[in-house]
């Protein structure tokens, strides 16, 4: 499996963005320019990618 990285994500079924960055991820829906916190980190975000839940933006 792929070791996540920093970056922006995509979530596959919710029109979800994700923004990762060190420990700390972002989150906003795919329609709203504004960011908000997260409870969520690294850790969440690589069982995501790993479950093919979320993708690389390009």
């Amino acid at each position: 499996m792929n070791e996540i990285e920093d970056g922006i994500y995509l979530h596959k079924v919710f029109n979800i963005v994700y923004l990762l960055k060190g420990n700390k991820v972002m989150i906003r829906p795919d329609d709203d320019p504004h960011w908000e916190s997260s409870d969520m980190d690294r850790r969440h975000m690589q069982m995501l990618l790993d479950n093919g839940l979320i993708y690389r933006k390009p």
